[in-house]
C-alpha cells in the first residue's frame, strides 16, 4: 500500500492594503466551515452576528498570512496584530496534517506571542500548548464566552 506524500503549501502574505473582496470572501468560507466544526458553542445565531465583524477583521489587521495547496486552492489563514495571534483558521477537511502547524510557524517567525482561545476550543487549545503557549489568565468577551490569554516565551 502507497502512502499520499503531501505536496508543500505555499504561505501567502497579503498587506491591509492589497485584500480584495474576492479573497475575503474566500477566507470567510474557510473560517465558517471550520467554525461550525470546532467552536459547537456557537449556535446559527452566533454565527450570522459574527460574519460580518470577521469580514472586517480579515480586511484590517496587519498581517494576513494564507495557506495555498498545490492547486491554488486556499485552505487556510492566520492574522496577526502586533504580537498577537488574531486568528487561526484551516478548513476542516484539511485538518490534522500538519498544514495548522505551518501557519503557526509562519506565526512564530513575525514574533507573535500572544493569543486567545475559546475556553471550550479544547482542541485549539491543546494545539496552542503543543507551541508552548500557556494560559496567563481568563476573560470574558464582549460575546458571552470566555476565552484563556495565552503567552508564549520568546526563545
Amino acid at each position: 500500500m502507497s502512502e499520499k506524500i503531501l505536496q508543500p503549501h505555499s504561505i501567502e502574505y497579503y498587506p491591509p492594503n492589497n485584500r480584495p473582496n474576492e479573497l475575503v470572501e474566500e477566507l470567510l468560507v474557510i473560517w465558517e466551515d471550520s467554525v461550525r466544526q470546532s467552536h459547537f458553542f456557537l449556535d446559527e445565531d452566533d454565527i450570522l452576528d459574527l460574519r460580518p465583524k470577521v469580514r472586517e477583521v480579515i480586511k484590517k489587521f496587519q498581517k494576513l498570512a494564507v495557506l495555498v495547496n498545490p492547486e491554488g486552492l486556499k485552505v487556510g489563514f492566520i492574522l496577526i496584530e502586533g504580537p498577537k495571534i488574531e486568528a487561526l483558521f484551516l478548513a476542516a477537511k484539511f485538518w490534522g496534517q500538519g498544514l495548522g502547524r505551518q501557519l503557526m510557524e509562519w506565526a512564530l517567525s513575525q514574533d507573535a506571542y500572544l493569543l486567545d482561545v475559546n475556553i471550550d476550543n479544547r482542541k485549539a487549545l491543546k494545539f496552542y500548548q503543543h507551541f508552548g503557549f500557556k494560559i496567563f489568565s481568563a476573560e470574558m468577551t464582549a460575546f458571552p464566552f470566555p476565552v484563556y490569554n495565552m503567552v508564549r516565551q520568546k526563545t
